[in-house]
């Protein structure tokens, strides 16, 4: 559910740009983009515990956003990535590619957002390689693509955002997710007794939707405070027409804190996630208590410090605490810290350099110290 989680949650920061852009938005933390533009780079992901391989991968993000005009925009975007875990074990391959087309009106207080995600990522997975995919969707280590291929999909989405009185917005948006079936997975296994079967199931995931909550408020003309809750239910999962799994509903509350002095800034956003427990866990479905988690915590933090002649620094940090569902087996912990350099190489080009480093440690399956290492280059160039 990674990837479908990360675009649900670039809708909601779309929403809260249309609310920042009423009270004087910090567009450096959220930009309000004016021209089409093409965003293509390379990120490395790389996890060691006790200085063996864990998880890996290399990514390429490639998003084209095309302005049609002042109120309606469409952008498409994939990431192929190479994912390893050893020499035996790594996927190559393209990402589902997302189509997603936006709609703003009502005097900008309002925007409908349609997409499609093609079904052009890698799927019937060999069971090394499903392995290998169930690390890469683990979010305490926030990969670009956590998952390659999860078949056709659709959302609808709507939002709004009115503006209260000077210096308060409040926001809402609703979101509603189609998933066709698909085939995650395909293998032989019998050969050791004599047989020769294959292992290729149909996989119908459940659809779901969510709704948020939020308001922008202005404390300060170099303060302010951004929130919103989010409610998200989810269907049955089927496997060959047989019910395998149901996850429970999700919530999930975001806090973001700006504050500006000089040409300086500090950004903090805090994001916490509560998740009922799953009511079906069987078939294709690995032990959940190795991998979920029910409560879950990030905290990002950026600090602008430093400005040059067309480009500026920051300084970053990371935080990243969960409760795996054995409990008493302690917590989840990662921390990081990082730097981000933006230089603008001419008047619609820019380049981004950026580089973290990770330390912590996983109580299940590992209960092992571990240590990670981020670094990506990208452009963004208007046209």
């Amino acid at each position: 559910m990674g990837y479908f989680m990360r675009f649900r949650k670039l809708f909601f920061i779309i929403i809260l740009v249309i609310i920042s852009s009423h009270v004087g938005a910090q567009e450096e933390i959220l930009p309000i983009h004016r021209r089409g533009f093409i965003s293509a780079g390379v990120n490395a992901q790389i996890w060691r515990v006790q200085y063996r391989a864990l998880i890996n991968q290399i990514s390429f993000p490639l998003t084209v956003y095309m302005l049609i005009n002042d109120r309606f925009n469409i952008s498409v975007s994939n990431t192929p990535a190479h994912s390893w875990r050893d020499e035996t074990g790594r996927i190559t391959d393209f990402s589902d590619t997302w189509v997603q087309g936006n709609y703003v009106f009502w005097d900008d207080k309002a925007m409908i957002n349609l997409g499609i995600g093609m079904p052009t990522g890698k799927t019937r997975l060999d069971s090394v390689e499903f392995a290998i995919t169930e690390m890469l969707s683990r979010n305490i280590f926030s990969f670009q693509l956590p998952v390659y291929g999860q078949g056709l999909c659709g959302v609808g989405s709507f939002g709004i955002a009115y503006p209260v009185k000077e210096g308060l917005v409040i926001g809402a948006s609703a979101q509603y997710l189609y998933r066709r079936v698909y085939h995650p997975v395909q293998y032989s296994y019998g050969e050791s007794v004599g047989l020769d079967k294959l292992y290729d199931k149909e996989y119908d995931p459940g659809d779901e939707v969510s709704g948020s909550l939020g308001f922008d408020i202005r404390l300060t003309e170099n303060m302010k405070i951004m929130f919103d809750g989010i409610y998200t239910y989810y269907w049955s999962d089927y496997l060959d027409g047989d019910l395998v799994y149901r996850a429970g509903s999700k919530i999930t509350m975001n806090l973001g804190y700006f504050y500006r002095y000089n040409s300086s800034y500090f950004w903090t956003h805090i994001t916490f996630r509560y998740r009922e427990k799953n009511s079906l866990y069987q078939g294709l479905i690995v032990d959940e208590t190795r991998y979920n988690s029910r409560y879950q915590l990030d905290l990002d933090m950026i600090y602008k410090f430093l400005s040059f002649p067309n480009g500026e620094v920051f300084g970053l940090g990371i935080g990243r605490f969960y409760e795996p569902l054995e409990s008493d087996k302690g917590l989840d912990i990662i921390g990081g810290i990082g730097m981000r350099v933006d230089y603008k190489i001419f008047s619609r080009g820019m380049l981004n350099f950026q580089l973290k480093f990770f330390s912590g440690g996983l109580k299940l399956p590992l209960n092992r110290e571990i240590i990670g290492i981020e670094a990506s280059i990208g452009t963004v160039i208007e046209y």
